[in-house]
């Protein structure tokens, strides 16, 4: 299967997460979403609210990407790993292009990281490609 044959996609305005750290929220929310991998690339991230947007944004592009949330599902199944040097996979190409094609600015490339074999696509890998629209961040995930 090439990896834009079958995609997931979200988008999470940053307001939501300015919300929620407004309310003093920031810390429960995070470590209910994030692994401590993810907190430490947010905390160290030029943009930390920017960054947690775009992990909850590849979540739950990922639960779109598996049809639905699987039994016994958490946040925790789901984690951001490293940007790749070469961008990823070629066949990422025209998905980014696609991206920037309709405005989505300062678009990365993650691996992500599938923790429990209920959350297994049977593919090799899983990627995920976000960005800035506007004032939100898409998220696009797609299989290799």
């Amino acid at each position: 299967m090439a990896a834009t044959e079958q995609i997931g996609v979200d988008l999470v305005p940053l307001a939501r997460i300015s919300a929620i750290v407004d309310r003093g929220e920031q810390e429960v929310f995070l470590r209910r979403i994030l692994s401590d991998e993810e907190m430490a690339w947010c905390a160290g991230h030029r943009e930390p609210q920017l960054a947690a947007a775009a992990c909850l944004a590849t979540k739950e592009a990922v639960i779109k990407l598996l049809g639905g949330r699987p039994s016994g599902f958490h946040w925790s199944d789901v984690a951001l790993a490293d940007v790749p040097p070469d961008g990823g996979p070629a066949a990422l190409g025209p998905l980014r292009d696609a991206l920037e094609g309709v405005g989505v600015s300062s678009v990365e490339v993650h691996r992500c990281c599938l923790r429990r074999t209920a959350v297994s696509t049977g593919a090799d890998e899983v990627w995920s490609m976000w960005g800035r629209l506007d004032g939100d961040v898409i998220a696009v995930t797609t299989w290799s």
